[in-house]
């Protein structure tokens, strides 16, 4: 039971993300690894990570980590408990982690297949309507696999790498989300702390899910 309202609740969100964000669109997004979009009249966009950037990151990732490695409980127990200990009770209650890992991989490697199949029948020019089904074949993969991954960070939720994950999205975003001022693009937050403080839940949603997108190629 408990298992059917994570699916649900996944679902819910794959919902909700595909009302703020038009992912049939995604592909046509990304141009030169930059992903551009509108959001209340002011244009934005997710771009790559500078090396600045990154060392930046990896700072602000190995604090947060040493942070949720040493945080205890008011009695002094340890606050946060590995992945691999939320994994084996899970196990151990019927939910498999490995196994949806593997179903991840099997389709992204459908996903990769139909692609190749995909180009071979656009650079020949081969019936359109063959084309049309392996672009929607990898839209329900896509759906699939995101479907997925939320509902595995549904269960690891507050394990410490889930939270430190999370952590790292919100990172990416303050790092490459920037608004276009006049004919310049400037860094939208000047700091994690200001993005957290940021009240546009609906900006924060796109502008994460296409910084992961950017970063992680999901």
């Amino acid at each position: 039971m408990e298992d059917n309202k994570v699916r649900e609740e996944a679902r819910n969100k794959l919902n909700e993300l595909k009302e703020e964000v038009d992912l049939s669109l995604l592909d046509e997004m990304i141009k030169g690894n930059t992903i551009e979009f509108k959001h209340k009249d002011k244009y934005y966009r997710a771009r790559p990570l500078k090396m600045v950037d990154k060392e930046e990151l990896s700072d602000l990732k190995h604090k947060k980590y040493l942070f949720l490695l040493q945080e205890k409980l008011p009695d002094g127990k340890k606050a946060h408990f590995l992945e691999m200990e939320f994994i084996k009770v899970l196990k151990d209650n019927g939910i498999d982690i490995a196994e949806m890992d593997n179903k991840i991989a099997k389709f992204q490697s459908e996903q990769k297949e139909i692609a190749l199949r995909l180009g071979e029948v656009i650079a020949n020019h081969i019936d359109e309507k063959l084309w049309k089904t392996y672009e929607e074949q990898i839209d329900e993969l896509k759906d699939k696999i995101r479907l997925l991954i939320i509902e595995k960070s549904s269960y690891l939720t507050y394990s410490l790498e889930n939270e430190l994950e999370n952590y790292m999205i919100k990172c990416i975003t303050y790092l490459e989300l920037e608004e276009k001022i006049e004919e310049n693009w400037k860094r939208v937050f000047s700091s994690i702390e200001e993005l957290n403080k940021c009240e546009d839940e609906k900006l924060i949603t796109k502008a994460a899910y296409y910084s992961s997108v950017l970063t992680y190629k999901i």
